[in-house]
């Protein structure tokens, strides 16, 4: 407590932290000053005034403790229901938007596009060649730094056309060289996939041809997405490659203005954005706040305006317990396209054993996985959206998804795959997660139930840093995560079947499989690569799925035009807008 009070003191957000103690679950909300359509901004909305819990203030879902043997509870889910808002009549401009995170941005290098972009801070200083829509439907790809762009007749060229008088936050011009060498020097996680360019020409200042290896419908989505931004290449020039800790340097609606490292992020309106008229909002500040119940309870207190983004999502429960303040929420459904699974080290005895992995997912009963408020329904392998890959009946009926008696069989084959592969009475493992709530709660189920086959679980929620490189170092046994598309399109898969850090398993099949699929055009052949491309995932287990996630994002009644991404694809707010 005296390590959050010293945080406090250091931005004057002690007297909050106090109020918020006293009146428990209470608070008052303070309005910003009104607002009228297109006039000169006014005075911008309070931050938070507070980053430590207080007591009592969040209802903990319902989990399974360690150890336990009686499977949760069947329970009926709350299911939020959005209260219909007043007819707007704006859009207005002026205001902070103030948004939590998760942790810490950690590395500012847009090459590596890390969560300085996905928890949105990047992502509203930079932009992308091309971005997804900003209202329904969200998969739409729309204009961003290019205005246009076409494919050749055979596929294998992409010629993007950029805007004219577009210029970096320093002032320097943005060309197309900017656009080629960020293609070129992007060292972030779809990296890989950008490798179906074989080469770039650039015509001119505003017009950039990708050459292509082959065909690939897929990539104006790639190029949409928040990790494949552009950033200038005489930033990178000045810093000498380093990037580390800035400048962060873009064209995108904010500038980022200023920055506490640990505590807080602020971004201000870019007045020379080239989408005129945008944004809305005088800025954003984002905070630092690892803690979940001082996010609600901010959130209540009316000095978060949204939680959801930076991995702050909710789940049903949550929203429901939270209109009890808030009752005019607004619950924006958030489908993530992710799916909770567990990444297994298949380069580390003994899951370098198929058995030994087969007996980890016959272990788990996806059934009661299913109640917990995350948690939609039982799924295989990541390999595209709902609907690609096996049906639920043909999934339904393989080992590891039954319940009931069937799930009692498949614990007494876990056993046996365990005793066959040397460990006839059990192995103990460790099974660790990121410090997301719902990571957690999973964690403590999973726990359960693996000691039921005799795998005995132990493992700590560890932070997003540590969790990031221990599983690209390979220093995990186990670990608790949501993998999730990266569009939506089988192609968008990637995460879960290049070896890296989602998959440690090289499956020449799987590799092979996954690349007939992009390049095929016939849909009902390529649906049927995509069936054999996940039976050879769950036959060699190279990533054992449990079901997929269910979240929401919470706003305030006064925000406007945020709408949840389609997947964790974009966090572009400069449409937002506060209707008061």
């Amino acid at each position: 407590m005296h390590r959050i009070i010293k945080k406090l003191s250091a931005i004057g957000l002690l007297s909050m932290v106090i109020a918020l103690v006293v009146a428990g679950c209470g608070g008052s909300d303070p309005t910003a000053a009104p607002r009228t359509a297109a006039k000169a901004p006014p005075a911008a909305t309070a931050p938070p005034e507070a980053t430590a819990p207080p007591a009592a203030t969040s209802k903990p879902a319902a989990t399974a403790r360690p150890g336990a043997t009686a499977p949760p509870a069947a329970t009926a889910r709350p299911i939020p229901q959005p209260t219909a808002a007043p007819v707007p009549t704006g859009p207005y401009r002026g205001g902070t938007l103030n948004v939590p995170l998760l942790a810490d941005v950690g590395n500012r290098d847009p090459s590596l596009s890390g969560y300085f972009f996905n928890y949105g801070i990047g992502a509203n200083v930079y932009s992308e060649m091309l971005r997804f829509n900003w209202e329904a439907p969200r998969d739409r790809v729309m204009p961003s730094l290019a205005e246009s762009w076409e494919t050749s007749s055979d596929g294998m060229a992409l010629t993007l056309h950029f805007r004219d008088g577009v210029v970096w936050h320093d002032g320097a011009p943005f060309t197309s060289s900017d656009a080629a060498f960020s293609i070129r020097e992007n060292n972030g996680r779809f990296a890989s996939q950008l490798d179906i360019i074989a080469s770039m020409d650039e015509p001119d200042p505003n017009t950039l041809v990708m050459n292509l290896t082959g065909p690939s419908a897929s990539l104006p989505s790639l190029l949409a997405h928040m990790r494949i931004i552009v950033f200038g290449e005489h930033t990178w020039d000045a810093a000498g490659g380093d990037l580390t800790d800035g400048p962060n340097i873009g064209t995108g609606p904010f500038v980022l203005d200023d920055f506490d490292r640990g505590v807080s992020y602020g971004l201000v309106r870019n007045d020379e954005y080239f989408l005129p008229g945008l944004p809305y909002l005088d800025g954003i500040k984002a905070f630092v706040i690892g803690e979940e119940g001082t996010r609600l309870s901010l959130f209540r207190a009316g000095r978060l305006d949204i939680l959801g983004a930076s991995a702050t999502t909710l789940n049903a429960e949550q929203i429901e317990d939270l209109r009890g303040n808030v009752p005019d929420l607004q619950a924006l459904g958030f489908n993530a396209l992710n799916q909770l699974v567990i990444v297994v080290n298949a380069q580390k005895a003994p899951f370098d054993d198929l058995r030994v992995r087969q007996a980890v997912s016959l272990a788990i009963n996806r059934h009661e996985m299913s109640l917990l408020p995350h948690v939609q329904k039982p799924a295989g392998p990541l390999v595209g959206p709902p609907g690609w890959g096996l049906s639920d009946d043909e999934l339904l009926a393989l080992p590891g998804y039954g319940d009931g008696d069937r799930y009692l069989a498949d614990v007494e084959e876990a056993k046996r795959l365990l005793a066959e592969a040397g460990f006839p009475n059990g192995l103990d493992v460790e099974l660790i997660s990121s410090q997301a709530s719902y990571h957690r709660t999973s964690q403590e189920v999973l726990i359960d139930h693996l000691s039921r086959a005799g795998i005995r679980a132990s493992g700590a929620p560890i932070t997003s840093a540590d969790d990031v490189a221990r599983r690209n170092e390979g220093n995990f046994e186990l670990n608790v995560q949501g993998v999730g598309l990266s569009f939506p399109d089988p192609d968008g898969a990637f995460l879960a079947i290049d070896v890296g850090l989602f998959t440690k398993l090289e499956d020449a099949q799987i590799a092979d499989l996954f690349d007939r699929q992009s390049v095929e055009s016939d849909p009902g052949k390529r649906a049927e690569l995509v069936k054999q491309l996940q039976q050879r995932m769950i036959d060699q287990m190279s990533i054992i799925t449990i079901g997929w996630q269910e979240f929401f994002w919470a706003a305030q009644p006064k925000v406007r035009d945020l709408l949840p991404p389609l997947g964790w694809t974009d966090a572009n707010w400069d449409h937002v807008w506060f209707d008061q």
